[in-house]
C-alpha cells in the first residue's frame, strides 16, 4: 500500500509540474513578421517612388507633380532608412515589388494626362492606408519582433499620415482641376 501511495503522490506531483511548465509558457505572438513587414515596407516605397516618376512624366496637374516629388524624396528617405535598420539585423530588401503594387504600376503605365492624374491620386490613398496600416501593426509592443524595426516603423507613422492626408487631398484638387 506504501508503495501504491507514493507511486500515486509521484504521478500526481508529476502532472503538477508538467501543467505549472505549460503556465510559463509567456511567448509573444507577433502581428508581422520580421521579414514579411521589410518585403511589405520596401515594396511599398519602391512603388511610390517608381510611380511618383511616372506622375512627373505622365501628369499633367501641377499638384499631382508637386506631390509625386515630395513622395519620390520622402520613399527615398524611408527606403534608405529601412535599409540601414534591417540590414544589420539580417534582413534582406527585396528587389521586386510585391503583386499589388506591380498591378498598380502596371495600371499606371497604361494612362496619360487626366486620366492618369485621377487614377494615381487614387492609388495613393489607398496605398497610403494600407502602409499606414502595416506600419501601425509593426509598432504595436506585440507589431513586430525585432525592436530596431518596432522603433523605425513608430518613428515613420507621423510622416505617414501625412502622406495619406495628403494624398486625400490631391484627390480633391484633381477632381475639381478636372471639372469633376
Amino acid at each position: 500500500m506504501k508503495k501504491i501511495s507514493l507511486a500515486l503522490l509521484a504521478l500526481l506531483g508529476s502532472v503538477i509540474l508538467f501543467s505549472s511548465c505549460h503556465k510559463d509558457d509567456n511567448r509573444i505572438y507577433y502581428q508581422v513578421g520580421d521579414q514579411t513587414f521589410v518585403n511589405d515596407a520596401s515594396s511599398s516605397n519602391s512603388f511610390e517612388i517608381q510611380a511618383g516618376h511616372l506622375a512627373m512624366a505622365r501628369g499633367v496637374s501641377d499638384s499631382v507633380k508637386a506631390f509625386a516629388d515630395s513622395m519620390i524624396n520622402d520613399n527615398t528617405k524611408i527606403a534608405a532608412n529601412l535599409s540601414a535598420v534591417a540590414s544589420p539585423n539580417g534582413f534582406t530588401i527585396p528587389a521586386t515589388l510585391q503583386v499589388v503594387d506591380q498591378n498598380n504600376l502596371n495600371a499606371l503605365n497604361t494612362l496619360t494626362g487626366v486620366a492618369f492624374d485621377k487614377e494615381y491620386a487614387t492609388i495613393m490613398v489607398t496605398a497610403h492606408g494600407g502602409v499606414l496600416t502595416l506600419y501601425n501593426s509593426a509598432a504595436a509592443a506585440n507589431g513586430v519582433g525585432t525592436p530596431a524595426l518596432r522603433v523605425f516603423a513608430s518613428g515613420q507613422i507621423p510622416g505617414l499620415q501625412t502622406q495619406l492626408a495628403l494624398s486625400r487631398r490631391l484627390v480633391q484638387v484633381v477632381s475639381s482641376e478636372s471639372g469633376q
